[in-house]
């Protein structure tokens, strides 16, 4: 290897280098002629080794997709910012590509292929298309066909450790011409602010420096040292740094508005709550029935008043006053009721009123005693509510009633392959709805309505636009209409209904807070929730129904349970 290296090394320093640079020269000569040269930029992006067309289409898309800054008069914010797109400018960059051309002569220079970008002419302007529909389109939705520029008021900011005023924008009215020749004379750069500035005939605004400079010192001159927050013979020191960084500012209604963020308030309350605050006392009340028997007064509280505190401090930066007081209120004491009732109308009266009124829900309650006393009790018992399925209540005595004339057979077809025996039955004891709509259909709405209300009130009506209607009064009539035989149907007929109702399989209402059998029938519809009842209790029977919107059966068993406890 020696030998041969002593007699070749002379033929090998003069031909590898030969063949590197042959080798070399053969790649430039087969480089692709529809290929960008490698390492090649155009306005700003990256498109050496790209096929041409590829490398044209991206840069319009990226040209189509920049901003353009539009502006008008000496204003220093662009006021719309589109994209050239959105202006049907269209950048065509085939002579921009075809200026970085690979030409041959330059693939015959050794090593041209990795430095050849750096020396080609890569600042060749695209060619531009405007599209003048789309630029009409443009100006048509955002200027409005007026060409007018609203001012901006001076206003304030902080900045650097002070509050600074910010100068006006002036607005003002500009020629439609003028825009458009403006527009279709933008050329948009990848990676450039294109900005394109319009004249216009200037609008002063409202509200211009030397009007907010006075409040701006003002507020300056207040922070000196930062504040002080005076309660209870101490103070809070609050830096004047924290107070800048909540400031805010606005100008409604051609004004300075000097307004504090959420961080305020609950610096604030962090720091003031806990030494201002005292917890208010409990008065505590004995009632029997409606009427107050005893009162034994609770401590008055304080609260902080971070809104109003605010407000003291909002005054001070602004000069009107020379101090700050935090705010407080008076917190009352809280109610604690011990409820006592009399055994009788008025004291059942308020059991119901006080359960509903201490209990979420609306309610509607009646009761009727059937024997012993005869008590009658309600709260808010003339109240309509939707019926839900209580309404089978009324269209079961209606088909009782043209059953016993003879207009209906318990063997007729209702609904389903079931017969009026089969229906009324289901209606009843499971609340089937077929079989209920069937009938209404059958009976129709006004006879329903006159039948119901030849027992209990007008409150009571199919014909609501709305919905079916009832009233907890009205229900307990009904029951106690039908228990006690006051109700025009014989004795068989009261007997069917009664004896469907008291197996009625719904049962966590009235029946699980009652004593002794309960024949009842329910309704229960979105948050509505109702059960009128006949309780067969061993004090005596009543008719008790319950009207609910938002509560629950077991708030209606706990209610029957009270009403028992006072019987």
């Amino acid at each position: 290897m020696r030998q041969w290296w002593k007699t070749h090394r002379k033929k090998v320093y003069l031909w590898v280098p030969i063949g590197v640079v042959g080798a070399l020269l053969l790649v430039q000569l087969l480089y692709p002629y529809g290929r960008v040269v490698p390492f090649q930029t155009i306005d700003t992006l990256a498109v050496g080794g790209w096929q041409k067309q590829d490398a044209a289409w991206e840069l319009a898309h990226q040209n189509a997709a920049s901003d353009v800054q539009i502006a008008f008069g000496e204003r220093t914010q662009a006021q719309y910012s589109p994209t050239a797109g959105d202006l049907g400018i269209s950048a065509g960059y085939e002579p921009a590509i075809e200026a970085v051309n690979y030409a041959w002569y330059w693939r015959l220079v050794p090593t041209s292929i990795f430095w050849l970008h750096a020396v080609n002419n890569a600042d060749v302007a695209p060619s531009y298309h405007y599209d003048d529909a789309k630029i009409d389109e443009y100006m048509e939705d955002e200027l409005g066909g007026s060409c007018q520029i609203a001012p901006i008021n001076a206003t304030a900011e902080v900045a650097e450790g002070e509050i600074r005023t910010v100068p006006a924008e002036n607005g003002g009215t500009c020629e439609e011409d003028e825009v458009r020749a403006a527009l279709t004379s933008a050329e948009p750069v990848l990676a450039q602010n294109t900005e394109v500035r319009i004249a216009m005939e200037e609008i002063p605004a409202e509200l211009q420096e030397d009007d907010v400079q006075p409040l701006v010192d003002a507020m300056n001159q207040a922070l000196e040292g930062g504040v002080q927050v005076a309660y209870d013979g101490g103070a809070l020191d609050v830096a004047a740094d924290d107070v800048r960084s909540w400031l805010e500012f606005s100008t409604e209604e051609n004004t300075l508005q000097v307004n504090f963020s959420e961080a305020a308030g609950e610096f604030l309350n962090e720091q003031l709550a806990e030494p201002l605050n005292t917890p208010a006392g409990v008065s505590k009340i004995v009632t029997r029935d409606f009427v107050e028997v005893s009162r034994e007064n609770g401590a008055t509280g304080r609260a902080f008043e971070a809104g109003k505190t605010l407000d003291e401090l909002h005054n001070y930066l602004l000069g009107k006053t020379d101090k700050i007081e935090a705010a407080t209120r008076q917190v009352a004491p809280r109610e604690e009721y011990t409820r006592q009732y009399s055994s009788s109308d008025r004291g059942l009266s308020a059991l119901m009123q006080h359960f509903a009124e201490d209990n979420d829900g609306v309610y509607g309650a009646s009761l009727i005693e059937l024997d012993g006393k005869r008590r009658r009790a309600g709260y808010q018992d003339t109240r309509k509510f939707t019926t839900a399925s209580t309404y089978k209540l009324y269209v079961a005595y209606s088909a009782l009633k043209r059953v016993e004339s003879g207009e209906m057979k318990w063997s007729d077809q209702i609904a389903g392959g079931r017969d009026l025996a089969k229906c009324f039955d289901d209606m009843i004891v499971k609340s089937d709805n077929p079989c209920a709509e069937a009938l209404v259909a059958k009976i129709g709405y006004r006879p329903l309505t006159v039948d119901a209300q030849s027992i209990v009130s007008q409150n009571t009506t199919f014909l609501d636009t709305e919905s079916y209607k009832t009233t907890a009064g009205d229900l307990s009539t009904f029951m106690a209409s039908l228990a006690t035989g006051q109700i025009s149907l014989n004795q068989s007929s009261q007997n069917r209904l009664i004896d469907a109702l008291k197996r009625n399989e719904f049962r966590q209402g009235v029946p699980a807070g009652a004593t002794g059998q309960v024949a009842d029938k329910v309704g229960f519809l979105n948050g509505l929730l109702h059960d009128a009842a006949i309780v067969y209790s061993p004090s005596g029977t009543y008719a008790l129904s319950v009207m609910t919107d938002g509560s629950s059966w077991a708030k209606i068993a706990e209610l029957t349970r009270e009403i028992e406890k006072l019987r």
